[in-house]
């Protein structure tokens, strides 16, 4: 049997491995990790991830961090769970293009604007970054929305680990009311992937 520990804190990246994990349905270990309390930065866990962040994952005596690469290894491990196109599909590149996209391009500026409206103290933000933040999600956000009209997921018609990444970072933009009307496919996906049982249970505690 497949052991997999994965290091996890509510309301931060973890939560993408921990849906994916879900979907998929196998068993793992939920190590919690107290951040308040600074368990992060404990000489155990800076042995498991040298920074310090969430997430990180142990995978049958495998460390690895980063959210994206937890997820794309998972899902590719497990491709029976069908959450990742097999690997001599022609819709390889287009998952990967979006499981980029989702925490490069898509992400970069709803971080931005987290920091500069919520996470900063109020002395330290500024209005003008989180005035382009918006500018370039609503850029990033419209090539998402082209790909999703007349499309239930971004790759085929399946629910894939593409989902997970790009859906997390829309589901976190709504949550801090970043602007979606201009593009109705989005607000419609975002609250789609919410009602997944998997995810409910994702964020659950």
């Amino acid at each position: 049997m497949d052991s997999i520990k994965l290091y996890y804190a509510p309301k931060t990246r973890a939560t993408r491995p921990r849906w994916l994990l879900e979907e998929m349905g196998v068993p793992y270990d939920l190590i919690r990790i107290n951040m308040n309390e600074k368990q992060h930065k404990s000489t155990h866990y800076m042995k498991v991830h040298p920074l310090g962040l969430l997430p990180a994952a142990e995978v049958n005596g495998v460390t690895l961090f980063e959210s994206t690469a937890i997820v794309g290894y998972l899902a590719d491990k497990f491709l029976d769970k069908k959450l990742a196109p097999a690997l001599s599909s022609k819709d390889r590149a287009a998952y990967w293009q979006w499981m980029m996209y989702g925490v490069v391009t898509l992400e970069v500026p709803v971080f931005n604007y987290f920091l500069h409206t919520v996470k900063l103290p109020e002395a330290s933000r500024n209005a003008s970054i989180a005035e382009e933040a918006v500018r370039t999600f609503k850029t990033n956000a419209a090539v998402v929305n082209e790909a999703l009209t007349g499309k239930p997921f971004l790759v085929g018609d399946t629910f894939t680990a593409a989902d997970v990444l790009v859906g997390s970072t829309l589901i976190f933009a709504r949550s801090m009311k970043m602007p979606m009307g201009d593009y109705p496919s989005l607000p419609t996906y975002a609250g789609r992937l919410t009602e997944r049982p998997p995810y409910q249970r994702a964020i659950a505690d």
